[in-house]
């Protein structure tokens, strides 16, 4: 799933995906870590609810609060396009 993830953040969005851009994507603190020409992918899409599903999915994933059916069509998702 990981590797799905990481392809799918690389081909649809043009950068590298790791795990603390969703964290401070969500935070009330903001982005910290996040080098600006990422953080600009998550700024510019923030108001998308599509982006923001995808963005609360894979935090579930992170978290290991998704049950396999949800992975199971998360990783779906990813690898259809």
């Amino acid at each position: 799933m990981r590797k799905a993830i990481t392809e799918f953040w690389q081909k649809e969005f043009g950068i590298f995906y790791h795990p603390n851009q969703i964290k401070e994507f969500f935070s009330k603190d903001g982005f910290k870590t996040t080098p600006v020409e990422q953080r600009e992918v998550y700024e510019k899409r923030r108001n998308q609810e599509e982006f923001v599903k995808l963005l609360k999915q894979v935090e579930m994933f992170n978290n290991a609060t998704m049950d396999e059916e949800e992975r199971r069509i998360l990783y779906e998702d990813l690898t259809k396009k």
